[in-house]
C-alpha cells in the first residue's frame, strides 16, 4: 500500500454472492499480509476483494 487507509476484505463465490467480509480497520501504509480462516467455505475458487481508499484489488483464491 502507497498510503494508510481503512482496509476491507471481501470473499466472494462464483455466483458472486459475498461469503465473507472482514473489515480490518486502518493500515499503515507498506507491505501487508492478511490471513483469511476459510475452514468454514467448502473447496472451491472464489475472489478476494480489498478495498482501501476507495480502489479495489480482486485475486483468484482456490480453497482445497
Amino acid at each position: 500500500m502507497t498510503q494508510g487507509g481503512n482496509v476491507q476484505i471481501f470473499l466472494t463465490n462464483m455466483l458472486g454472492q459475498t461469503v465473507m467480509n472482514i473489515d480490518k480497520g486502518f493500515v499503515t501504509a507498506g507491505n501487508q499480509q492478511f490471513t483469511i480462516d476459510a475452514s468454514r467455505l467448502n473447496a472451491g475458487i472464489y475472489f478476494a476483494t480489498i478495498q482501501v481508499n476507495g480502489e479495489k484489488y480482486t485475486r483468484k483464491v482456490v480453497i482445497d
